[in-house]
């Protein structure tokens, strides 16, 4: 998978946000997704939209 970055910004916290849509997801997910990844120190996470609904949401595994 390829995943562009188009859009750079920050949060209401003054944290970074990268968002794009998601390549090459089709054949595993079967569809695909803006995704946004808001890499605050307090709560890292990647969360993929679909049709303006959150599918799915994944938290930082490690620190």
């Amino acid at each position: 998978m390829t995943w562009h970055v188009d859009f750079v910004g920050l949060n209401e916290g003054g944290d970074v946000i990268l968002g794009g849509i998601t390549t090459g997801s089709q054949a595993v997910w079967g569809d695909c997704y803006w995704f946004e990844v808001e890499a605050d120190a307090g709560a890292r996470s990647i969360e993929y939209w679909g049709d303006q609904v959150l599918w799915r949401k994944d938290g930082a595994t490690c620190g």
